[in-house]
């Protein structure tokens, strides 16, 4: 065998880690570059090209006999993952990530793409959040062998339970974003993770893509001289407002979907694509999320745990509650327009699955709007062309 497809075992934070796996097969990255520009959502047969790869690669490493591959579940990214199955009934995750990365969001940069998901997973472990534990990588960062955290996610858990249940692994997703946050405010982060950041300008290409693609394409309407005055005016306000929120490392999508239950325990995935935000970003992200749509009356309970477990932290500790709801409020109105206008535009390019989630984040929208000063105008015009925007008006 040669050495650099030998498996070499580390410890790293107390933890086994396997790495330098070299990638089998000499046509492998030739065969990939079809593989990643093709459609998220695309159907996988056994006969797909990056089965033989990962079967090559791994084969190579040292593993048990291999049983099967089941791919997963992706998000908006190129990103593709496979659960791999052992003979031995043993499970591990590989993430296999694009040839060429391209920023998938507004505020996004593809510098240092390639050792993100290592650097970040190290630094918040480090910090006591659970991560998945990196067990392999290709000589060429391709592949990542992961972890298997199991299937269950708290979108799974919360589906079915009680609104008690459920307000209590909110709680627990509320502390476990704070544990994020205290680690984020005491500890400099990887370095990958500063050239990436949500300013002003991307809050406005954000908001502008909404306008475009989310409103104008979506509803085919044509807005008057003095609708896009309104909205122009309407953005500058939001992304001052925003910009002058602290800002530290968010994960950029702390939701449901991106938090696993084990052992009774929430842990962290799918962190690679964190940044510099407002401190708010990822407490919409968790309480208005698109795939789990909180009663306004648990959202109010969950704020008031975030607020009472706040102190200690450097940013927003010592907030009064009311500030503390304007500044979810407002952060909500721009993450849930940037949604909305990204799901439109990713149906168009062929990413079949997002649009079903355009009703619930106009929905928070306009929530939102409702409940702070200075955004009466925007409202008018968006209750006037968005559907859902209406009807949550009409029940406010």
């Amino acid at each position: 065998m040669p050495p650099e497809n030998r498996w070499k075992r580390q410890k790293v934070q107390g933890r086994p880690r396997l790495a330098n796996a070299g990638l089998a097969g000499p046509n492998a990255a030739s065969r990939m570059d079809n593989v990643h520009r093709a459609p998220y959502g695309q159907s996988m047969s056994a006969s797909d090209p990056l089965f033989d790869d990962v079967r090559a690669w791994i084969a190579g490493g040292g593993w048990p006999p291999l049983a099967g591959f089941e791919p997963l579940v992706g998000g908006a990214s190129d990103r593709i993952y496979l659960r791999v199955r052992f003979a031995d009934g043993a499970t591990r995750v590989v993430m296999v990530r694009p040839v060429s990365a391209v920023a998938s969001e507004h505020g996004a940069s593809v510098a240092g793409a390639d050792q993100a998901f290592e650097a970040i997973g190290a630094w918040l472990e480090a910090g006591g959040v659970r991560v998945p534990c990196i067990e392999a990588r290709s000589a060429d960062g391709r592949f990542l062998v992961l972890e298997d955290l199991g299937g269950t996610r708290l979108f799974d858990v919360v589906a079915s339970a009680t609104p008690s249940e459920r307000v209590a692994w909110y709680r627990r997703a509320v502390n476990s974003l704070v544990a994020f946050q205290r680690h984020a405010w005491a500890s400099k982060p990887p370095a990958v993770v500063s050239t990436r950041r949500l300013g002003r300008g991307a809050v406005l290409a954000e908001l502008n893509e909404f306008r475009d693609m989310g409103l104008v394409a979506r509803h085919d309407l044509t807005l008057t001289p003095s609708e896009r005055e309104v909205i122009e005016r309407a953005w500058v306000q939001l992304a001052d407002e925003l910009a002058s929120l602290d800002q530290n490392v968010a994960h950029r999508d702390f939701q449901s979907q991106n938090l696993m239950v084990v052992d009774n325990d929430l842990a962290v995935i799918d962190f690679q694509d964190a940044f510099l935000a407002p401190w708010t970003y990822d407490l919409v992200a968790l309480l208005r999320d698109s795939y789990v749509e909180l009663p306004l009356v648990e959202v109010e309970l969950l704020l008031d745990h975030y607020w009472l477990a706040l102190k200690g932290l450097p940013g927003p500790a010592g907030i009064a509650r009311d500030d503390l709801r304007r500044a979810f409020h407002l952060q909500t109105v721009q993450r849930k327009l940037k949604d909305s206008g990204r799901f439109e535009t990713l149906e168009r390019r062929g990413k079949k699955g997002f649009l079903k989630f355009y009703p619930a984040s106009m929905r928070y929208v306009a929530s939102a709007l409702d409940r702070v000063d200075g955004y009466d105008d925007l409202l008018d015009v968006l209750t006037r062309y968005v559907p859902e925007v209406s009807q949550e008006q009409a029940q406010a």
